[in-house]
């Protein structure tokens, strides 16, 4: 099982055929998403002015989250954590808290800003990160487990989510929650994405980062000719707005919908990343519906996902983590296409290389980040 998940969104360009090829992929994710700061972490001094630049809260957010990724990595492998405070010691954080799964494994932190740097504006109290997948072999079937939850959407149903919920009721009753932000990467960003979620229905609005969101639902964006990406838009869209209006609970779910507008995320994502590239289309497909007449079909559609749809038609429990009625979506629209070389890398360290630059984390911490927030609206 793990290797097939591993190779789900993969592109169809790029097809694992065999298995050694696939063994091959999982060996070189396994040093996946350890960093060092000194060699790799950004080179940006902490300002207390800069904490104005959205461009410095995201780096910053991403730093916190490579910390969660350091601890957990340190902890699989008995090593000190001297060299991970870095990751939040250089930017006036220090760590409160680790959030341990049920197999002890580290899944997310509570950073708190030092008290000689509360009374800086703009910055948060308290920040709440979470990690993404750790392939090693200690807990990459917990990491797995979660992601299967995820594509299923159950995440809501696990310990992990109810710890994270729990930690961010927690710290919103202590600071506020204009003081308190979320901030995950990959499956990360999905519970961070659930736990936002969570809060904005009670009307608790919690600034939240969310660097390379898995979609999970049919892309669009797959498609490169435009007719046959607006054609299986328009086909998938009615197909979800008529289901909706046939399953019970559609006024409910039209509510629920609405109720989450005025809330906001932050979505980080690359747009050669096929796990979260379908985000990118999710939004700028409304503007495409309205402009052909059919944004009343596309408003239904937004708030429903067909595979939802026909879990809660079944009577299952179902949490469609990528319905989102508004956001700020950033695209990084950097690539340096690959290091330069006379020699051509296989096809699996090609992959392993084109994986690691667009679903890496540390783009989003990087100088090279070219791109502007378009930000949408569900009224």
């Amino acid at each position: 099982m793990p290797l097939e998940f591993l190779t789900f969104f993969l592109p169809s360009r790029f097809p694992l055929k065999t298995s050694a090829e696939k063994r091959r992929v999982v060996q070189l994710i396994m040093s996946f998403n350890r960093e060092i700061f000194n060699d790799s972490g950004p080179s940006q001094p902490c300002s207390a002015a800069a904490w104005d630049d959205k461009n410095y809260q995201r780096m910053i957010s991403a730093c916190l989250v490579q910390g969660v990724y350091n601890l957990e990595h340190d902890r699989l492998q008995n090593r000190q954590e001297a060299h991970d405070s870095q990751w939040w010691d250089s930017f006036h954080f220090q760590l409160r808290r680790k959030l341990e799964d049920t197999d002890k494994s580290v899944s997310g932190c509570i950073y708190e800003l030092k008290s000689s740097h509360r009374s800086t504006r703009n910055a948060p109290k308290i920040v709440i990160a979470f990690r993404g997948t750790i392939l090693k072999s200690r807990i990459m079937f917990q990491d797995l487990k979660m992601n299967l939850k995820t594509f299923c959407y159950e995440l809501h149903t696990t310990p992990r989510f109810q710890l994270a919920v729990d930690a961010v009721v927690s710290a919103v009753g202590e600071v506020g929650v204009g003081n308190v932000w979320l901030a995950g990467h990959s499956l990360g960003s999905a519970l961070a994405l659930l736990v936002g979620k969570s809060m904005a229905k009670r009307d608790r609005h919690i600034k939240t980062f969310l660097f390379n969101p898995p979609f999970l639902s049919l892309s669009e964006g797959r498609f490169t000719n435009d007719v046959l990406k607006n054609t299986f838009h328009v086909v998938h869209s009615v197909a979800a707005a008529g289901l909706s209006v046939l399953v019970k609970g559609h006024k409910d779910r039209q509510d629920q919908f609405a109720r989450l507008s005025n809330w906001k995320p932050l979505l980080f994502v690359n747009k050669k990343d096929h796990i979260c590239s379908g985000y990118i289309e999710y939004f700028r497909s409304r503007i495409m519906m309205e402009k052909i007449g059919l944004q009343k079909i596309e408003r239904t559609a937004t708030m429903n996902s067909l595979k939802g749809l026909i879990k809660v038609a079944s009577r299952k429990e179902s949490e469609p983590l990528h319905l989102i009625p508004s956001a700020k979506l950033f695209v990084n629209r950097f690539s340096n296409g690959g290091a330069s070389s006379s020699r051509k890398p296989c096809p699996v360290q090609q992959w392993y290389s084109d994986f690691r630059e667009a679903h890496g984390i540390q783009q989003w911490w990087s100088p090279d980040v070219s791109g502007e927030f378009e930000e949408f609206s569900f009224n």
